[in-house]
C-alpha cells in the first residue's frame, strides 16, 4: 500500500495497480499506468462520479474516456478490506451491487492530505488550528498580528495548488508592502487535472448552481466537431453555464486536449465577470482548440457556427 509519494519512485510502474480515490492524483496516476502500459488499472471512489467535485458532464465525459481505455472504474464504493501478499494485494469494496474483490499487485491510496503543523509551536504562539489546518481570514491573515499563512496548510476554500499558492504569497506580499491588495476568489482560480483527457474548470458547477437556486442557461460543445481535435484525435467537450437571459458567463469547464491550457481564457472571463454576447466578439484562430471556448459562447449568444 502506497501513497503518490513513493509511487514516484518506484523502479518499475505496476502491472495491475488499484487506486483509491478519484481526485486529481488518483485519475492522474491511473491515466499514467494505463499509458505506460498496465495490463489492468482500477480506480476506486466513495463518492457516486469521477473527479466528485467536477461538473458532472465532466465527470460523464471522463467515465466514458476512461472505460474506452479499459481502465475500470469503481465509483459509489467504499474499500472496506485490504488483504496483501508477496507482490499482491486484493481489496474487497462494497458496491450498491454487492460486494466484490479486486485484485491487483499495488494499492496507492489518494484520499487527501493534511498539513503536517504539529509540534511547530503553532497553537502556544497564538495561533489557531482546525484539523490541523492554519485558520485564516480572507486577507490571510492569522489572528497573531503580522502572521500570515499561506499555501497547503490553508483550509477550505484554499485548493491546495501551486498556483492558488503563488496568488497567496503575492496577496501577502503586497499587504506588507502596503500596495493595493485584493482578496483571492478561489472560485475565479482555475482547477485543473494532468489525467487523459484532461480537465480544466473556473467558476460553478451545473450541480452547484441548482443547489443554490440559481437561474442558468448552459452549452456544450464538442471537441468531436473541432478541426483541430479532430487531427489530434481529441475527445470530450467545453460547457459553459451563464445566468439565465444572457447573464454572466459562471462557470467553464473543459476536458479534452490541452485543456488546463485553455482553461486560462475561461479564467479572464469568468472573473471579469464577461457575458456570452461579449466573448462571441472575439475570434479565435482556425484551426485551433481555443476554437471550442469560443463556440460554446457563440451558442449562448445565439450565433452558433459549428453545433
Amino acid at each position: 500500500m502506497i501513497t503518490s509519494d513513493e509511487a514516484l519512485y518506484r523502479q518499475q510502474a505496476p502491472q495491475r495497480p488499484i487506486v483509491l480515490g478519484a481526485s486529481a492524483v488518483g485519475v492522474e496516476f491511473a491515466s499514467i499506468w494505463q499509458g505506460f502500459g498496465a495490463e489492468h488499472v482500477a480506480i476506486v471512489e466513495l463518492e457516486n462520479a469521477l473527479v466528485p467535485h467536477e461538473d458532472v458532464d465532466t465527470s460523464k465525459q471522463l467515465a466514458r474516456d476512461f472505460r474506452k481505455a479499459g481502465i475500470a472504474s469503481h465509483t459509489g464504493a467504499k474499500a472496506t478490506k485490504v488483504d496483501k501478499g508477496d507482490g499482491e494485494v486484493a481489496v474487497t469494496v462494497d458496491t450498491a451491487k454487492g460486494q466484490q474483490t479486486l485484485d491487483g499487485d499495488v494499492l496507492m491510496v489518494a484520499i487527501g492530505r493534511r498539513p503536517v503543523t504539529a509540534g511547530l509551536g503553532l497553537e502556544e504562539a497564538g495561533i489557531e488550528l482546525d484539523g490541523g489546518f492554519v485558520v485564516v481570514d480572507e486577507w490571510c491573515r492569522t489572528g497573531v498580528e503580522g502572521v500570515y499563512a499561506i499555501g497547503d496548510i490553508l483550509p477550505p476554500p484554499s485548493l491546495g495548488l501551486a498556483h492558488a499558492s503563488f496568488q497567496e504569497g503575492m496577496l501577502v506580499a503586497d499587504q506588507v508592502a502596503g500596495q493595493p491588495a485584493r482578496p483571492i476568489d478561489y472560485r475565479g482560480v482555475p482547477r485543473v487535472y494532468y489525467c487523459h483527457p484532461e480537465i480544466g474548470s473556473v467558476g460553478y458547477t451545473e450541480q452547484e448552481l441548482q443547489q443554490q437556486g440559481i437561474a442558468y442557461d448552459k452549452t456544450v460543445f464538442p471537441f468531436s466537431h473541432n478541426g483541430r481535435a479532430m487531427m489530434m484525435r481529441g475527445t470530450g467537450h467545453t460547457k459553459v453555464l451563464a445566468a439565465k437571459d444572457g447573464g454572466r458567463v459562471l462557470g467553464v469547464h473543459v476536458i479534452g486536449p490541452k485543456a488546463t491550457d485553455l482553461i486560462a481564457e475561461a479564467q479572464l472571463i469568468y472573473n471579469w465577470e464577461a457575458l456570452p454576447t461579449d466573448v462571441a466578439e472575439f475570434i479565435h484562430p482556425h484551426p485551433t482548440l481555443s476554437e471550442a471556448v469560443g463556440e460554446a459562447h457563440l451558442a449562448l449568444a445565439g450565433r452558433q457556427l459549428h453545433g
